[in-house]
């Protein structure tokens, strides 16, 4: 077969870049060169009619938990019109290969970059037989008549640096328009990158950690390569970096900071990029200055010192999530925070200590403030302790594991829920106090801008980003 079509798709409408599927479609290429893509992005198009134009001959989902339901329902229209290969992959799939339905064709555990080279490969060499000779590939799931599959992957990309730059050009021309920009609250044409892999601590409910595994870093050169290439080729004046932790290595931190001012192109870019409290030292927010960074993000979690060891290890304490917030506001960074309630263990005066921070939090000048429900997602600590109480099961409704779901799954049963809503409502209202933070932001940046967007459409992204517009993804439209 001289030349295969892919299609890629991203099933969220969440307007930020799939970076997994750039990141693999640019992988891909580098051994394929004649290999066709097209990534079709749900928050701009409309995934069947795009399919049809493009006429693939392999489809491929990313899904996570919430949207694993979605994407069951998407293959099953693709199979109703076309009986192509349909492969899903994503967290969901990788933690849960048990839970993989007869739809697809084929599942993807873990990195994609390996298992879906190989794949391209076979199925190029024969899409007759193809289905015969996938079996001894690593890193999938598929049934075998009746029979379940799955073959763990036992390796993964070493060096980040083998994967080519992403190629922006596979992206919907609407990724770079000027938008607001909600970590900052100005209007700026803006893109993502991935600078790592990975994070060398293992907080109970993250997902991603344990995804990758082991902390891998791309080069300095690599990251700053990245940079001017959005920089020079797309006018990008804003990049979110959505490491776990991208302050994790100073000196490769300093060395980015070295080679952005060595391209010239330091001081024309601004950037959003995380910190956690342990490692919030005067060097790093120092170099987040010089770098360009305009807003930082900290997981704080918990107002209590129990639960936060808790969830996050006796490596992190109160006091330095409430330093590093004043260090960051007082050298002018826009902060960020989150909090989650309904913890196991947690009881009504965690809650409220909970509350209390974050308060203080607002009265030092937070600029944002998030608050989360904690939900047991596949891959997380609290997925199994959710299993076992049975709270959830592999053939749930997946789309209901939410971080806005009213009562949590995992709250001690000994919590009173009248007591539980009352708290919750003060966390609500004192959230609320900044909710419009944001808002005012955008206004001081570009008041007409701001305004006409309002005008044209109340229930536009700019207002659901603001927090004034809360209401349950719909996912009925494909």
């Amino acid at each position: 077969m001289d030349t295969v079509k892919l299609s890629l798709i991203k099933l969220s409408d969440d307007p930020h870049e799939p970076i997994n599927l750039l990141t693999i479609s640019s992988y891909l290429k580098k051994y394929i060169p004649e290999l066709e893509i097209r990534i079709i992005d749900r928050a701009y198009e409309n995934v069947l009619e795009e399919l049809d134009k493009f006429s693939p001959d392999i489809v491929g989902i990313s899904a996570m938990t919430v949207e694993y339901s979605l994407a069951i329902k998407l293959c099953k229209a693709i199979k109703e019109k076309r009986q192509i290969l349909v492969i899903v992959g994503g967290t969901h799939i990788s933690f849960l290969p048990n839970s993989f339905d007869k739809c697809f064709d084929l599942g993807i555990l873990g990195e994609g970059e390996l298992p879906f080279l190989e794949l391209i490969r076979k199925f190029k060499e024969n899409p007759g037989t193809f289905k015969e000779k996938i079996r001894e590939t690593e890193g999938i799931v598929f049934y075998d008549d009746k029979k379940l599959v799955i073959k763990p992957q036992k390796e993964v990309l070493q060096d980040l640096d083998e994967i080519p730059i992403p190629d922006r050009s596979l992206l919907n021309p609407n990724n770079f328009d000027v938008k607001p920009v909600y970590t900052i609250g100005t209007y700026e044409k803006r893109n993502s990158i991935l600078t790592s892999r990975g994070c060398p601590y293992r907080c109970k409910f993250c997902v991603s950690a344990r995804f990758f595994n082991k902390l891998r870093l791309h080069s300095a050169r690599r990251v700053v390569d990245e940079v001017k290439y959005l920089y020079e080729k797309y006018g990008i004046t804003h990049i979110n970096i959505w490491d776990d932790l991208f302050c994790v290595s100073v000196p490769r931190l300093r060395e980015i900071v070295n080679l952005l001012e060595k391209e010239g192109i330091k001081g024309k870019i601004s950037f959003h990029a995380t910190i956690r409290g342990n490692l919030a030292k005067d060097e790093v927010f120092e170099l987040y200055k010089e770098m360009g960074v305009k807003s930082i993000g900290l997981g704080f979690e918990s107002g209590s010192q129990r639960i936060l060891e808790y969830l996050k290890g006796q490596n992190i304490t109160i006091e330095q999530n409430l330093l590093a917030i004043e260090k960051g506001i007082r050298q002018g960074f826009k902060m960020m925070t989150s909090f989650m309630i309904g913890v196991p263990t947690e009881k009504i005066e965690d809650m409220k200590k909970t509350r209390d921070i974050m308060k203080k939090c607002i009265n030092m000048g937070i600029s944002r403030l998030f608050i989360y429900i904690l939900t047991p997602f596949p891959g997380s600590e609290f997925w199994d302790l959710a299993l076992e109480k049975g709270k959830v099961s592999e053939d749930m409704d997946f789309s209901k594991l939410s971080f806005h779901n009213k009562i949590p799954l995992l709250m001690d049963e000994d919590v009173p829920i009248k007591e539980y809503l009352k708290v919750r409502k003060q966390i609500l209202k004192e959230m609320n106090r900044i909710k419009y933070n944001c808002l005012r932001d955008y206004f001081k940046d570009d008041p007409v801008r701001t305004l006409s967007g309002i005008m044209k459409n109340p229930f536009s992204s700019l207002l659901k980003a603001v927090g004034l517009k809360n209401e349950k993804e719909e996912v009925d439209e494909l």
